[in-house]
């Protein structure tokens, strides 16, 4: 018989069906590891909504490429748009990759991967955006005694009615010690950080500055998506006004920590 498990990552739900194999052990270790990887995402329970269908069987396939005499194999084949099948012979790392590319899909023109990480602040996710290596997680991290981090890296912001939610994913984080699960957020500000030896914010309004350097941060799958992902962020910026330049010094958490709360 078959094992059916739902994936719900940002409102929607993604079905996965475990094909029985002769190879039981492999297949058995494979959906151990999706299920410890995705522990607070998963239920078992059957559900009318599901929004994509990924099947997972035995066989592979394996390419020769006449120039340059390469073996690849492949990991998954889509076969239609709310179907892909995949194997046991995956790894964590290209279930991801499946699972964002799905996500890319149900997301369209209203919704977004981010890079950022986020935290818990007069009950609204608050998220941290720069470039690598600014300081993304270190702005979490100063501010974790008094509000939960949400992620230190990636997270997912869409729009489901006329209202904008934040959402954690189960990829990977760099801190493993966050606890994560499929709670919507209300959101709330948005800063674009820098680090400096004076901890200030200042409001931003211009929208062309907003959208540039929003799209520096935004994931997205392939460029035939890329147009869905800007009509979503043309949207985003007209929106939502609550987006800050935030200027931090390491050294000075508890200001930190006041200036977000007062902004």
């Amino acid at each position: 018989m078959n094992t059916v498990i739902y994936l719900h990552i940002a409102g929607f739900v993604i079905k996965i069906t475990f094909t029985n194999i002769n190879l039981s052990y492999f297949q058995s270790i494979f959906q151990k590891d999706i299920l410890m990887f995705n522990e607070g995402f998963i239920s078992k329970i059957k559900t009318k909504k599901v929004d994509f269908n990924l099947y997972f069987i035995g066989g592979q396939k394996v390419f020769l490429s006449n120039k340059k005499k390469d073996v690849s194999i492949s990991f998954y084949k889509i076969m239609d748009n709310k179907t892909i099948v995949s194997y046991y012979h995956i790894s964590r790392i290209q279930f991801i990759l499946i699972i964002r590319y799905i996500l890319t899909k149900l997301l369209g023109k209203n919704g977004i991967i981010l890079h950022c990480s986020a935290s818990v602040i007069q009950n609204k996710a608050y998220l941290f955006v720069g470039a690598s290596g600014v300081g993304k997680s270190t702005i979490s991290s100063l501010i974790s005694n008094r509000h939960i981090t949400l992620t230190d890296d990636i997270g997912i912001i869409r729009k489901i009615g006329n209202k904008l939610f934040f959402f954690q994913t189960p990829f990977f984080e760099k801190n493993d010690k966050i606890v994560r699960c499929s709670t919507k957020y209300n959101l709330g500000n948005l800063y674009f950080i820098h680090q400096s030896m004076r901890t200030h914010i200042k409001k931003l309004n211009s929208k062309i500055v907003l959208l540039k350097r929003i799209q520096n941060q935004a994931w997205t799958e392939k460029k035939e998506y890329s147009k869905d992902a800007h009509t979503f962020l043309l949207y985003f910026v007209t929106k939502h006004s609550r987006f800050f330049d935030l200027f931090f010094h390491k050294n000075n958490t508890e200001l930190i920590s006041n200036k977000i709360r007062s902004s």
